[in-house]
């Protein structure tokens, strides 16, 4: 019931990770809107539990998002009745093999691309889906994040859904941005100091009450780190818009 009420004011599941809140509020405030009737066309790679489809779709975009998890896309398809949403059930790591005429408006890869070896890959393959002028959004773990009270996980040696890197500079993304004629829009840290305190208390301690008491947290603390600590240098994720170019 909780996930419901969650899912159905914001878009987001909550599932205890706050922070996917904060990536929400950054999408939200740096999505074009668009009249529904404009055409205009989104592409989630790794649409995860769907929560940017449905606010593209309130947006004005026609919406397709993509998962090689089944499951997946199937709750999506549950908790919205909407038959225009078009899902796909394909590996990120083969986006060149992807069967599509359509070239996209906007595509969106949210903490994805450190499950990847091959992250040049995939944004050279995010970029050739891209009309003209189009917009890639795209987050990922910061390289220098730091979660308070958290012993750091070992990463994946394998792709098996876990993370095979600790995360990214903006360095580093934006070389292979420019590499394949994408130009940077907006750079901004995600998840500051009070989200990533909050992320890693409701980590340690798992009371589904504590989950409850954790959603006026989650809006409040994002709303205070984004006026005094949005350029905090350990926040949890790295977060870019990159243009393609003319050609």
């Amino acid at each position: 019931m909780l996930k419901r009420i969650f899912f159905y004011f914001f878009g987001v599941i909550f599932n205890g990770d706050n922070c996917a809140y904060d990536r929400y509020i950054w999408l939200n405030k740096h999505l074009p809107i668009f009249n529904k009737n404009e055409g205009k066309e989104i592409l989630d790679v790794g649409c995860g539990n769907g929560w940017a489809l449905l606010l593209a779709k309130k947006k004005g975009y026609n919406v397709t998002g993509l998962s090689f998890d089944k499951n997946d896309l199937s709750k999506i398809r549950s908790r919205v009745k909407d038959e225009s949403m078009n899902l796909i059930n394909h590996d990120v790591r083969c986006l060149d093999k992807l069967n599509s005429k359509t070239k996209y408006d906007v595509i969106v890869n949210f903490e994805n691309i450190e499950h990847i070896f091959d992250y040049k890959k995939l944004v050279k393959d995010m970029s050739e889906l891209l009309k003209n002028d189009g917009l890639i959004f795209i987050t990922t773990p910061n390289l220098f994040h730091k979660i308070p009270l958290i012993k750091e996980t070992k990463l994946s040696e394998i792709e098996d859904g876990g993370h095979v890197t600790r995360g990214f500079t903006f360095g580093q993304l934006e070389e292979e941005a420019s590499k394949n004629g994408l130009r940077v829009v907006t750079k901004s840290y995600i998840s500051h100091r009070l989200s990533l305190m909050l992320l890693g208390f409701t980590r340690i301690i798992k009371w589904k009450l504590l989950k409850i008491a954790t959603i006026p947290l989650t809006i409040l603390f994002n709303f205070i780190d984004n006026i005094f600590n949005k350029n905090y240098q350990n926040s949890l994720s790295v977060g870019l818009i990159l243009q393609k170019q003319d050609t």
